[in-house]
């Protein structure tokens, strides 16, 4: 006998880490009620799990919440959500993703991996996206990087898909290797408040043009080596 299904109604508290993590037979998870909290790597490593619902009492995503859950397609994120934590839906399998106006940060390698994720919407209050959060999201080609945005973390963006991007005014630092290994990376703005553009930032990506404004104090090594 495995487990398949779990559904718990009248939920009132938190869920600590591990909580179901490595159960490959688990398909669906429902849980009605308030959850103040949910643990880190909650449903890590449930292979056969694709169906997710949550409350939306939860304010934060923890680490590793559903990293490689290889059989996810698909997941809501409630509206009281505000920070997306590290790892958070690492190496899922999801297509599309909407990332709500409550969110302000979204962690390290949140998104790493997603190798068929097409379709991202960021919310307009969004103000980190951390360390490689899209990494190697290569079937993402556009994305719109929202005006809130103030730190867009180092390789935050490399190796996906992306055809075009604008770098908005809010955006200071271009960090080290944003868009390293874009390979299909054509067209950049970067906004006129950029200061630094870290090393490595769009090196291997095919830029034809590009346009640095007067705002640019420093360009680091490797900045837009390769870009053929």
């Amino acid at each position: 006998m495995h487990l398949e299904s779990v559904k718990i109604s009248g939920f009132n508290g938190d869920i600590g880490d591990d909580a179901f993590s490595e159960l490959e037979s688990l398909v669906n998870v429902t849980i009605e009620g308030v959850v103040n909290t949910i643990g880190h790597q909650t449903f890590r490593k449930c292979s056969s799990l694709n169906l997710i619902a949550l409350p939306d009492t939860i304010k934060a995503i923890p680490d590793s919440m559903c990293e490689e859950c290889v059989s996810l397609e698909d997941f809501s994120i409630g509206k009281s959500v505000e920070t997306i934590g590290d790892s958070a839906f690492r190496s899922c399998s999801l297509r599309s993703i909407i990332i709500p106006d409550s969110v302000q940060e979204i962690g390290r390698l949140a998104f790493d991996s997603c190798r068929v994720l097409s379709d991202v919407k960021l919310g307009n209050r969004l103000k980190v996206l951390d360390e490689a959060a899209f990494e190697n999201t290569y079937e993402l080609t556009s994305i719109i990087l929202p005006d809130s945005l103030e730190t867009l973390g180092e390789y935050s963006l490399s190796g996906s898909g992306l055809k075009t991007v604008t770098i908005p005014d809010s955006v200071v630092t271009v960090g080290e290797g944003v868009f390293f290994e874009c390979n299909n990376l054509i067209s950049v703005t970067i906004g006129p408040n950029v200061k630094t553009i870290g090393e490595a930032a769009f090196c291997h990506a095919p830029l034809t043009t590009v346009s640095i404004p007067d705002s640019v104090e420093s360009i680091g090594n490797m900045a837009f080596e390769h870009c053929v």
